[in-house]
């Protein structure tokens, strides 16, 4: 029982946590307690002497597409791991090791939801940067330069995350940075193997005076098959992946449902 109630604590610390990272987006313009708490504590982390953490921390953010400093996300790794120590307290009646090791975990919640999410988004960009590069090849072999074809791609695709992406290279081209440097500032930012090798044959092809069309059409077949090699190891790699659950919740309940009325019966009950 009193596992089961150390789970459901857990789970609603969980949701807590996917509750509170959206509102540091709107904390500026809410008024809840939620965004009142996290500016507070916010507030407190700016005085710590943790710039390596801001560092890293704030890069994440960034890749993730979230627009907030790292001391706001620190306030809600704070209030998460606090809140689940207060209601495993309250749900228990007692400070107990499970209570204080479930808090503590419940500090690195934040930072694994920041995780997913730039994991997701690599995902994202990697599957649609063979299309962008083949509709850049077919612009550039129509005769537009570089600069009106990405326009025009800009212009005429849905909104996406690589679209995002390319959109903020193209405005630091028209603030004055070179085009080689934009290309620089896209591979750094994304650090995506795939945009790298992109990003370098732009350069090349610029530098050297390369046909482009041809080199991007051949980058973009093999980011194809590399994402078809790598969906094809996820396949193969997924009847381990569910070994562990169909072991521990799913075969349990089948045994219960099989067995248990042949047990009962045996019992006379």
């Amino acid at each position: 029982m009193l596992l089961l109630i150390y789970v459901l604590l857990f789970a609603a610390s969980f949701f807590l946590c996917l509750e509170l990272i959206p509102e540091i987006r709107r904390k500026e313009k809410g008024k809840g307690l939620i965004s009142w708490l996290i500016s507070k504590v916010a507030s407190f982390n700016r005085r710590l002497k943790i710039d390596s953490f801001r560092k890293s921390t704030q890069e994440k953010l960034s890749y993730a597409g979230y627009s907030i400093n790292a001391d706001s996300f620190l306030a809600v790794k704070e209030l998460v791991s606090l809140f689940l120590f207060l209601l495993l307290i309250a749900g228990t009646g007692k400070i107990d090791t499970m209570a204080i090791l479930l808090s503590i975990t419940g500090f690195f919640l934040p930072d694994i939801w920041l995780k997913e999410k730039i994991a997701q988004k690599r995902k994202k960009i990697i599957r649609e940067l063979p299309y962008f590069m083949d509709i850049l090849a077919l612009c550039v072999e129509a005769g537009l330069d570089f600069g009106a074809a990405i326009n025009r791609i800009l212009q005429k695709s849905r909104p996406s995350v690589l679209k995002e992406e390319i959109n903020l290279m193209l405005k630091e081209i028209r603030v004055g940075r070179s085009r080689e440097e934009a290309l620089h500032n896209l591979a750094r930012r994304l650090n995506i193997p795939e945009v790298s090798a992109f990003c370098s044959s732009l350069i090349q092809s610029d530098r050297m005076g390369m046909s482009l069309g041809q080199t991007l059409r051949v980058q973009s077949e093999q980011i194809r098959t590399s994402n078809f090699l790598r969906a094809e190891k996820s396949a193969h790699e997924a009847p381990v992946k569910l070994l562990f659950p169909l072991i521990v919740f799913i075969f349990p309940v089948i045994f219960i449902v099989l067995l248990g009325p042949v047990l009962l019966q045996m019992l006379g009950i």
